[in-house]
């Protein structure tokens, strides 16, 4: 007993903290007990509450039925007169003299004034229009060429011989690579004549032109 009350003087602040706690768990517990206690709206009084007022009567239906008045008269007309105390008339309003309407004078006549006879002014001539200088004359388009090259020459299964050549036409801007045989035309203007190992003969506009194989030449069609 001697050890517990030491041990509990040497730990004095523990002990205090744990009593303190103790009280504060208590407070608590019993304000809850408290506030659930009186639920459902009941209070804690033995007295009466008293009865609720009745401000409106559920069975009255008096304001729904319409009001009955005389057919005969106007709902939007007065029938009150009210009463008129002596000393209150007003006094009729003065009558107005009619004004006598003054006769209007004319207002003088002014008398037209002669205008001065109008000078007549001299016409101008218009102005002569400077002639414009003749523009010069477009120059002419340049000539159609079609550059061609020959690679060589086959023949095929019938004798019938025919060139390989690159051609690039200046006007319509195309390039082809294919073979032909004589007398068929390159770009539709160029007609190619005959063709062998070494160089190929093209006609335009009726002119033999020779191309050596391997060499790019310019043939002027147009």
């Amino acid at each position: 007993m001697q050890e517990l009350l030491h041990k509990l003087m040497n730990e004095w602040e523990r002990v205090l903290l744990t009593v303190v706690g103790i009280i504060w768990l208590i407070a608590v517990s019993l304000f809850f007990v408290n506030l659930f206690a009186e639920h459902d709206g009941k209070m804690s009084t033995n007295t009466a509450l008293p009865a609720k007022p009745a401000f409106i009567n559920m069975n009255s239906l008096a304001y729904m039925d319409a009001a009955k008045m005389d057919p005969q008269l106007s709902p939007l007309r007065f029938f009150k007169q009210l009463p008129v105390t002596p000393g209150q008339n007003t006094p009729p309003p003065k009558k107005q003299e009619a004004k006598k309407e003054e006769p209007k004078k004319d207002p003088p006549k002014q008398e037209s004034k002669k205008e001065p006879p109008k000078k007549e002014e001299p016409k101008k001539e218009p102005p002569k229009k400077e002639e414009e200088p003749q523009k010069p004359a477009p120059p002419p388009p340049p000539p159609r060429v079609i550059k061609v090259l020959y690679r060589g020459m086959m023949k095929g299964t019938t004798d019938t011989e025919y060139a390989f050549i690159v051609a690039q036409d200046s006007k319509t801007k195309k390039t082809v690579r294919a073979r032909f045989s004589p007398g068929t035309k390159l770009f539709d203007v160029l007609e190619v004549s005959e063709c062998d190992k070494d160089k190929l003969v093209v006609k335009p506009q009726g002119k033999e032109v020779t191309v050596v194989k391997g060499v790019e030449q310019e043939v002027v069609v147009e």
